[in-house]
């Protein structure tokens, strides 16, 4: 459906706009994927230092390109496989990145009625690869040797 295709394309974008942000600023992101509000957001990593102890927190990144996306009616993420191989179904998930633009946590899994999307984000590139249906792992065929 448009509405799928679109929401694919606005990953992308948060993807692309995240990994750049993380290499040029050298802070490192997250990109939450909240599962339950139907919404995918960038966070920025943060420091602050409490009683002599550096404490790490994550806020909203509010520069002009990261805007909070709301999955239009009927498209959710049915889950997150994150970097532990956990499978998150509900609440946030997180695909955390590097101030080398490395992700973690690497499939997400779209939904639309009977339509199914799976999400393979590739670590080092941050490209996306889309395959129908839903599928737990991503097979790379190495025709070249």
């Amino acid at each position: 459906s448009s509405d799928l295709k679109r929401s694919i394309r606005q990953i992308r974008a948060i993807l692309s706009v995240a990994r750049s942000n993380a290499t040029m600023e050298r802070i490192p992101r997250r990109i939450v994927c909240d599962i339950t509000k139907g919404e995918i957001r960038i966070e920025r990593e943060m420091s602050e230092d409490q009683d002599g102890q550096s404490i790490l927190r994550y806020e909203k990144d509010n520069s002009i390109l990261n805007r909070t996306y709301k999955f239009p009616k009927g498209v959710r993420i049915e889950d997150v496989i994150t970097e532990t191989g956990q499978k998150e179904l509900d609440g946030e998930a997180y695909l955390r990145i590097g101030t080398n633009g490395m992700i973690t946590g690497n499939i997400i899994h779209l939904r639309k009625g009977d339509e199914k999307y799976t999400l393979f984000i590739n670590p080092l590139t941050g490209n996306v690869t889309i395959d129908e249906g839903y599928l737990e792992e991503y097979k790379v065929e190495a025709n070249n040797r």
